[in-house]
């Protein structure tokens, strides 16, 4: 590929980068949350519930992953090593979330969960 960098490439690439984080952040605030127990001390593991596992997939913390690393080939300019990192990460993360998502359907069911794994509208 070309070693052209565009302004809106990397400007992309930046704001990717800070929703990536922030979604990131935010899904495990959530998941921080649910080791907390409930009011009547119950420690029970419960499915993650909030709008980022409702609407873009049951393992939002994988998908903010992904958009991070996406951020850098962007970054990078579609260098080998970024692109790498990117297809382990995407490889490795979904295999996981495909079994993260088949472990919440058997602990609670699939009726307030996202019907994707980790990339919203794909997987």
């Amino acid at each position: 590929l070309p070693q052209i960098r565009t302004l809106p490439m990397m400007t992309t690439g930046v704001v990717l980068f800070f929703i990536g984080n922030f979604a990131q952040h935010h899904a495990h605030r959530q998941l921080a949350d649910l080791r907390k127990g409930d009011q009547t001390g119950s420690r029970q593991y419960k499915v993650p519930r909030g709008w980022l596992f409702r609407n873009i997939s049951c393992c939002p913390h994988y998908t903010s992953e992904i958009l991070v690393y996406l951020s850098l080939v962007l970054q990078t300019n579609f260098s080998r090593c970024s692109c790498g990192a990117l297809a382990f990460t995407l490889l490795t993360l979904s295999i996981t979330a495909l079994r993260t998502r088949k472990w919440y359907g058997k602990i609670q069911g699939n009726q307030a969960m996202s019907p994707y794994a980790i990339i919203p509208g794909v997987l």
